[in-house]
């Protein structure tokens, strides 16, 4: 019965998350928006007593350095949230981009 323990802590985790993207006070001080509730992936939780305690979620983007730039960088944000005192802080960065020695890909997105 462990697969039913770990499959009821994997939705509570992920209904924990999107109640997180709609708490504006908690998305304060972040760089999240609601709209990237979407597009986070759960990398760790730690779950007691059918209540959330702790969250470790990533999100990737793709920043570019400019308005307009070709170039972007893939970046991978970690954040961590906290039940009690409840807030959420962001732990890191890598720049995948850079680990693979570039500075990322040309996009054809404005027809370049």
């Amino acid at each position: 019965m462990k697969w039913l323990r770990r499959w009821r802590e994997s939705r509570l985790a992920n209904r924990k998350l999107r109640e997180i993207f709609q708490e504006k006070e908690l998305l304060e001080g972040t760089s999240l928006l609601r709209k990237h509730a979407g597009r986070c992936l759960i990398l760790d939780k730690v779950v007691k007593d059918n209540e959330v305690i702790q969250l470790r979620f990533g999100i990737l983007r793709h920043p570019r350095p400019y308005p307009f730039s070709r170039q972007f960088h893939e970046v991978v944000e970690y954040y961590r949230y906290h039940a009690h005192p409840e807030r959420l802080e962001r732990e890191g960065s890598v720049n995948v981009s850079r680990l693979e020695g570039g500075d990322g890909k040309p996009s054809g997105k404005f027809g370049f």
